[in-house]
Order: C-alpha cells, then structure tokens, then sequence
C-alpha cells in the first residue's frame, strides 16, 4: 500500500457576502472514490491561510471530527491541494501572511 494520498480532484466554493475568517469550503475526491467534503478555508492570525475539518461538538463540548488525517504527510497533501485550487479559482485571495 502507498505511503502517499492521491487527490484526484479539488473543487471549492466561496462565500457569497463576508464570512468573516471563512475564506471557502473544499471537497476533495481522493483515489478517486472517496469524497472528503465541507473542508473548510480559513484565515487565522497573521493572514495565513489553513484548513479545518468538519466536526461537531460532544456534548462534554469536544470537537468530534467526522474525517481528519492521521499524519502531517496527509495533512500537508490535502491542505496543499485545496489552497492550490483556491489560488486558482479565486486569484484574488492572497495566501501570503500579512
């Protein structure tokens, strides 16, 4: 088995109006027939850009993610995907910190 994530698709879409730190949501579409969907874009401190996957809160107020990557390898290859198509569909969005 492959060390490696094969991202065989990126789609993002952006908000409407101000959101605030949202800068969009990503679906990727890995080893084409698996679909990682609502992957949010967001803009932390500094400007720099970063992605968060989707969770919703325990009822002790935890953060249960319903997909994460075990590793940083995959983290990397997953965020790198969705801010590269970003960078593609919305030119205007700077990746750079601020």
């Amino acid at each position: 088995m492959s060390s490696e994530i094969e991202i065989t698709e990126v789609r993002v879409r952006l908000p409407k109006g101000d959101a605030g730190n949202i800068v969009g949501w990503a679906s990727c579409l890995v080893c084409g027939g698996l679909v990682l969907d609502n992957i949010e874009i967001l803009r932390g401190r500094g400007g720099v850009l970063w992605v968060n996957f989707p969770s919703r809160p325990s009822r002790h107020g935890h953060a249960l993610h319903f997909f994460y990557p075990i590793n940083r390898r995959t983290r990397d290859a997953i965020e790198r995907a969705v801010l590269d198509k970003l960078a593609e569909t919305a030119p205007g969005v700077d990746r750079r910190p601020t």
